[in-house]
C-alpha cells in the first residue's frame, strides 16, 4: 500500500539531478549562515550559554578526596589528551547535537561527519559504516563489539553520550575479533549515572505510523559516591517502503561508584532487539534510467517472508585504582553476544539474470542466515606520568597494557537456489509467497583468539610541541573448524607530532596502520592478513575565536585485498590493492552566543590499484567524490526557550559495485528541527528530507548492483517531560 508521503510523484523513476545542486546549496547554505551571523549584534558571551556543539578539551583532574571519580578515557589515546594535541583525525559528536537534531540512530549522526558514508537503517546486517573508503569498526566504550557486521549497531541514541569517530587504522589501541579496522573506529560512549536524581520520558510519533517511548532515570544510592542509571527505548515504525515495518526495543543500565578515595568501579549491561522485514534493494538496471515504470517504492520480495531479527546483550565492568601520584591502574572486561536470524527472498543476478525481453523479470531466491557471536575481552593497561620538576623541558605520559581477546562466531547458511518463482517490478500488484524456510545446509565455525601488548609515550616537548610514539604487538589465531588453525603475527605502529602554531591552532602529522586476518575467503597460496598504511596532515583549531575542528589530507592503502584467481574460479589470491586520497574539513563556528554552525566537507579520489578482475581506476563503493553538510542551530535571545536548526547534506555520485557497473546520482538532502521548553517540558519538530529530494541511494545486497530510494519528506514529533 503506498503511503500519503508518495502522492503526486511519478512511477516512472526519479527526476533528472544535476550535479550542479551539490556546489548550489553549498554556496546558498554558506552565504545564508555569513547573512545570520553578520545580522546579529548581540556580544560574545559564551560562558552564558549551557548548549555547545564544541566539545571541550579539558585534562581530567584526580584530587585525593572521598568520592571522587575518574572520568574513562574517551579519546583516541585512551588517555585523556585534548583534542589539539592528538596527531589525527578525531570528530566527536556530542550530547547536545545529538538531542538539538533530533537523531535516532547511529545512521543519522555520523552524516554529520566528513568522509563517512553511514550504512542505511534497512541494511540491517552484513552492511558497516565507511571511513576514508574502507569499513570501519564499531566500538562501544573502547571496547570491541566485534560481530563483523554492522549487527552491533546500538540502533538507538537514548543511551549514547557521545559519537567518537577516529579516521584511518588504529591498529595500536583499538582491535578485537580478527584485527584492526583498516578504515577507521566509530566508538559509541554510553551516558554515565549522575550525583542526583534526575530523569526523562518522552514520546515521539509521525510519519510511517511511527510511536516511540523512552525514559531516562539516574538514582544516587544511599551509599555515597554511587549511582545507578537506567534508559531505554521502544519503537515501532512503517518504513517508506512497502510492507517493509521495523520494531526495536532497548533497556540500559550503569552503576558507578567509588569503593575508596582512589578507586573507581563502573559496571555497564546493554540490551537491544530489532526485528525488520529484509529488503534487498532493487536492481539498477530498472530504476537507475526511470523508462520501466517501476515503484520506486515497491518491495524487492516476498512480503510473507519471516522477519530478521537482531538481539544484542553487552556487559562491560571497568575497575580504576590511583597507586600513588604517578600511576593509575584500569581494569576492563567485557562479555558481548549476539544473535541474529537473518530471513530473506531475492533476485540473484548471478544465477538468474534477466532476459532481454523481459527486463523487469527477475528469479527470486529465498534463504537463512542464522549467526550467533560470543565474544569474552579482558583488558588491563596502566598510566605512568613520571614526575618532574614544573620547568621540566619534556614530560611523558606512558601508557601500557595488554589485550586478549576470545571469539566464538557461528555462521549457518540455508539457502533454496530453485526459484521460489518469478515477479515483475513493473507490475506493481505482483507479489510471490516466501514459502517454507530453507534448512540449513552448511555451518561455519571461527573462533578467533587475539593476544596483544602495546606501549605508548605522549611526550610533551616545551609547550607547543607533542610527540606520539606507540606500538602494538599482536598474536591472532583462527580456528577455522574443520580446516587447520592458523597464525598471524602482527606489530602495528603510531607515529604523529603536534606543534602548536599560535593560541588554540596547531599543525599535526600522523601515520598508522591496521591489518585484518583473512576470515571466510578460500584462498589460495600463501595466506596474509589484509593490511592498511595511514598518512595525513592537517592543521587544529581549538576554541578559537569559538572555532573548533580539523583540516586534514590523508591517504590510506590497502593491500593484500583478496581478488579471484584466475587459474581457478573458486579460491581467490591476495594481489588486490585499493587506495583512497582525500582532504577533509570538519570544523564547529559558534561566533555568538546563541549561534552553532558545523561544516563538513569531503573531497575523496578512491581508485583500485591492483587485482585480477577489477579494472584498474574503478572508484571504490559508496565513496563520493565530493561530499558536505551544513547544520545550523539558532537559539535566539529573544525566546530564550525556543530553538531552531536547518542543515544541508550534499553528495556527488557514488559507485554501487565493483567492478564499476552502475553509480547513483548525487544531490541535496535537508532537514529541519525545532524545539520549545514549557517548563519540564520539551516539545520538539523535525522534518527529514524537507524540500522532497527524490534520490535513489546505493544498497549492498551480496555484491549486486541495488539500489534503495531516499526517505521522502516526513514530518516528527516528540514531547519529553524531564525532572
Amino acid at each position: 500500500m503506498m503511503n500519503d508521503a508518495r502522492v503526486g510523484r511519478s512511477a516512472a523513476g526519479p527526476p533528472a539531478i544535476k550535479r550542479e545542486a551539490f556546489w548550489t546549496s553549498l554556496v546558498a547554505m554558506g552565504l545564508a549562515v555569513a547573512t545570520t551571523a553578520i545580522a546579529q549584534n548581540e556580544p560574545s558571551d559564551k560562558d552564558e550559554r549551557e548548549p555547545s556543539w564544541i566539545v571541550e578539551e579539558s585534562v581530567e583532574v584526580i584530587e585525593p578526596k572521598p568520592g571522587y571519580e575518574v572520568v574513562a578515557s574517551e579519546s583516541a589515546l585512551r588517555m585523556v589528551t585534548p583534542l589539539l594535541e592528538t596527531p589525527r583525525s578525531v570528530q566527536v559528536l556530542n550530547r547536545t547535537l545529538i538531542e538539538e537534531q533530533e537523531l535516532q540512530n547511529l545512521t543519522d549522526a555520523l552524516v554529520n561527519v566528513s568522509g563517512v558514508a553511514p550504512s542505511a537503517r534497512e541494511e540491517l546486517v552484513l552492511v558497516s559504516p565507511i571511513v576514508r573508503g574502507f569499513a570501519a569498526d564499531l566500538f562501544v566504550d573502547g571496547l570491541s563489539a566485534f560481530a563483523l557486521t554492522a549487527v552491533a549497531d546500538p540502533t538507538s541514541m537514548v543511551n549514547v553520550e557521545k559519537v567518537e569517530v577516529l579516521k584511518g587504522p588504529s591498529g595500536m589501541l583499538f582491535s578485537g575479533g580478527a584485527g584492526v579496522a583498516l578504515g577507521g573506529v566509530i566508538n559509541v560512549v554510553t551516558r554515565a549515572p549522575k550525583s542526583q536524581l534526575s530523569g526523562s520520558a518522552g514520546l515521539r510519533v509521525g510519519e510511517f505510523e511511527t510511536f516511540g517511548a523512552l525514559f531516562d532515570v539516574s538514582v544516587p544510592l544511599p551509599a555515597e559516591a554511587w549511582s545507578l542509571r537506567f534508559n531505554g527505548d521502544a519503537e515501532s515504525a512503517d518504513s517508506h517502503l512497502d510492507e517493509v515495518d521495523y520494531e526495536r526495543l532497548t533497556f540500559n543500565g550503569a552503576l558507578v561508584g567509588a569503593p575508596t578515595d582512589r578507586s573507581a568501579l563502573r559496571l555497564r549491561a546493554q540490551s537491544s532487539d530489532v526485528e525488520q522485514l529484509e529488503y534487498a534493494g532493487l536492481p539498477a538496471s530498472i530504476t537507475l534510467g526511470g523508462s520501466f515504470g517501476v515503484d520506486p517504492f515497491r518491495f524487492s520480495g516476498a512480503s510473507d517472508a519471516p522477519p530478521t531479527t537482531v538481539e544484542n546483550q553487552l556487559f562491560t565492568a571497568s575497575w580504576e585504582q590511583r597507586l600513588g601520584s604517578s600511576f593509575a591502574l584500569t581494569l576492563e572486561g567485557r562479555r558481548y553476544s549476539s544473535d541474529f536470524e537473518e530471513f530473506a527472498s531475492f533476485p540473484f543476478f548471478a544465477f538468474f539474470p534477466p532476459s532481454p525481453e523481459s527486463p523487469t523479470v527477475f528469479a527470486l531466491i529465498r534463504g537463512q542466515l542464522p549467526t550467533q557471536v560470543d565474544q569474552d575481552m579482558i583488558s588491563p593497561r596502566v598510566e605512568w606520568s613520571p614526575q618532574g620538576s614544573s620547568e621540566s623541558v619534556v614530560r611523558h605520559r606512558v601508557l601500557a597494557g595488554i589485550e586478549v581477546d576470545r571469539t566464538d562466531y557461528t555462521v549457518g547458511s540455508g539457502f533454496d537456489f530453485f526459484p521460489i518463482g518469478f515477479l515483475d517490478y513493473a507490475d506493481s500488484d505482483a507479489d510471490l509467497s516466501f514459502g517454507s524456510v530453507p534448512q540449513i545446509t552448511g555451518t561455519s565455525n571461527q573462533t578467533y583468539g587475539t593476544d596483544a601488548l602495546y606501549v605508548q609515550d605522549q611526550i610533551s616537548i616545551g609547550s607547543r610541541v607533542d610527540l606520539l610514539l606507540g606500538g602494538r604487538y599482536s598474536r591472532v589465531e583462527i580456528e577455522n573448524r574443520p580446516s587447520p588453525a592458523e597464525d598471524f603475527e602482527e606489530f602495528t605502529p603510531q607515529l604523529g607530532l603536534t606543534v602548536e602554531i599560535t593560541e588554540g591552532v596547531a599543525a599535526f602529522a600522523g601515520y598508522s596502520e591496521g591489518f585484518r586476518a583473512p576470515t571466510f575467503a578460500p584462498l589460495a597460496g600463501t595466506v596474509e592478513p589484509e593490511r592498511s598504511q595511514h598518512r595525513e596532515v592537517g592543521v587544529k583549531f581549538g576554541g578559537r575565536g569559538g572555532v573548533s575542528g580539523t583540516l586534514a589530507a590523508y591517504e590510506l592503502t590497502r593491500t593484500n585485498v583478496p581478488t579471484p584467481d584466475p587459474l581457478n574460479p573458486f579460491v581467490q589470491i591476495q594481489t588486490g590493492e585499493q587506495r583512497a586520497r582525500g582532504l577533509e574539513a570538519d570544523v564547529v563556528w559558534e561566533p555568538l552566543s546563541r549561534l552553532s554552525i558545523l561544516f563538513a566537507y569531503a573531497y575523496a579520489e578512491t581508485e583500485v590499484t591492483a587485482d585480477n578482475s577489477i579494472p584498474l581506476g574503478d572508484r571504490l563503493i559508496r565513496v563520493p567524490d565530493h561530499s558536505g553538510r551544513i547544520a545550523v542551530r539558532y537559539r535566539p535571545r529573544s525566546l530564550p526557550r525556543l530553538g531552531v536548526g536547518l542543515g544541508a547534506t550534499a553528495f556527488s555520485s557514488r559507485e554501487i559495485t565493483l567492478p564499476n557497473l552502475d553509480e547513483a546520482d548525487g544531490g541535496v538532502l535537508t532537514d529541519f528541527q525545532a524545539s520549545y521548553r514549557l517548563g519540564p517540558m520539551q516539545i520538539g519538530l523535525s522534518v527529514v528530507n524537507l524540500l522532497d529530494e527524490f534520490l535513489f541511494e546505493p544498497y549492498q545486497y551480496l555484491s549486486q548492483s541495488v539500489v534503495v530510494p531516499t526517505q521522502p519528506r516526513s514530518v516528527f514529533a516528540s514531547v519529553r517531560l524531564g525532572f
